[in-house]
Parts: structure tokens; sequence; C-alpha cells
């Protein structure tokens, strides 16, 4: 869930799923990963999947998508802290900003970032804890909250989500397809997984201060508890790189 870069090699595999998995309609999520045919009351027999990413790599890929100053890096994450420690709401919720702009008090630098003072209320989802897209992602299509969006964190959705960690993906993709197989009954194969951007590491570029990562840790502290990440971004893979199943 949230915000994904359109890309042909994401979309060619999206066209070879779809055959697979059906047509959507009214859903939250982008329309070409969730189809409509996944709402848990009329299919229970869906099996319900969702790729996490390690937060700080989550955190560096957004500021990075704003083109902004690796040197500035630990200041800019100071200021989204501060956001967040004081408008909360608007930073986990951005559908709650009036508008569809969202200040934001941090200078760029000259030749830097979006050239200016706000960020659009669609960008702020780039810094928003993967568990939140998790929750409002699947509750469109939850028996017990059918396309409502809710802010109460620890509501039952109903639903049994499956997650693999993006970090060790191969490790773990033969697991889902033996789950996949034994429990929901569907031993075809899959299409491949492309393996896109695979180059250098991008936090290495990025200046950070020793107080940085514990910023981000605190504003994504549900992420590294129930996804299971450390909590230093020198080691970006799961402490267990094994596939989570989490009840929603």
């Amino acid at each position: 869930p949230g915000a994904i870069d359109r890309n042909p090699e994401l979309e060619q595999v999206s066209r070879q799923l779809m055959p697979l998995l059906g047509s959507c309609v009214d859903i939250w999520l982008p329309a070409i990963y969730c189809p409509s045919c996944c709402v848990a009351v009329q299919h229970p027999q869906r099996m319900l999947v969702s790729i996490v990413r390690n937060p700080f790599s989550r955190f560096v890929s957004g500021y990075k998508w704003l083109k902004g100053d690796p040197g500035r890096f630990a200041e800019f994450v100071e200021a989204f802290h501060q956001h967040w420690l004081t408008d909360r709401l608007s930073v986990t919720h951005p559908d709650t900003v009036a508008g569809e702009r969202f200040h934001l008090d941090f200078d760029w630098g000259t030749g830097w970032g979006p050239g200016r003072s706000w960020l659009y209320t669609a960008e702020l989802y780039h810094f928003r804890a993967g568990f939140l897209e998790l929750r409002d992602g699947f509750s469109s299509i939850a028996p017990f909250k059918r396309n409502i969006s809710t802010l109460e964190s620890n509501e039952f959705l109903g639903l049994k989500v499956h997650l693999i960690h993006l970090e060790s993906l191969g490790r773990e993709w033969p697991s889902l397809l033996q789950t996949l197989c034994t429990r929901f009954s569907f031993c075809r194969p899959l299409p491949s997984i492309l393996r896109l951007n695979a180059g250098r590491r991008q936090e290495v570029d990025f200046v950070w201060k020793p107080e940085t990562a514990t910023l981000i840790q605190e504003m994504f502290a549900q992420d590294f508890a129930l996804f299971g990440y450390r909590d230093t971004p020198e080691d970006l893979s799961p402490i267990r790189p094994n596939m989570i199943t989490l009840d929603l």
C-alpha cells in the first residue's frame, strides 16, 4: 500500500496478474494492486498479501523522491518529526488536511527539493507509517468496515494479512507460494518477480546525525515492532527473514 511509482515493468507484472485476480472497482489502493475480488466477506479463500519495507529506507526514498539535498537529510527528519509532534493527525492521516497543501517548516536550500515551503498531501504518504497504510488499505475489503477509513489504530478489521519483507523477498517468496498452495489451494505458478532498482544502497549517500535514526524509529515505532526490523540503518534486513502473518 501507499505511493507506488508507475513504470512499465510493474505494469507488465500487473497485466499478468490481473487475469488471475479479477477486476478492480471501488477500492482505496491503486486499482492494479488490489482488485475487488479480494473482498474477504465475498471471497474468504483469497490470500491477502503485502510487501513491507524497512522504515529507514522508506523515509530516505521519500526524501530522495522530493529531490532533497543529501547533506540536509538529518535536518529534514528533525523538521518532519517536529510536525509529527505538533500536528500528528495531519502527518499520520493526510486525508484530514484541509485542501491539498501541508505547510512544512524546512529550508530545502538553493537548487534542491520541490522549490516550495509546503508538500502536497499526497506526498505525506511517503513519510507515513506502513502499518497505517496497511490498515487503511485493507479496511476497504474488511468484512467489518467495508470501504470505511478509520482513525482507530487498534480497531479489529477481521483480516489475516501475510507480509513479506522487500529486503529478503527472494528468500521469503517460496514460503508465500507454499502457503498459497497448501492453505488456499492455488498451486499454479505466478509471474516472475522483476528485480528493479537493485543498485548500490542509497542510504549511504545521506547525512545522518546520531539522533536521526531515533527520530525515525519514534515515528515508525509500529513498523519496526510489527514488521521485525532492526533499530539501525546500518543493517536494513529484517531480524527474521520470514513471512509474517498479521491479524488486522
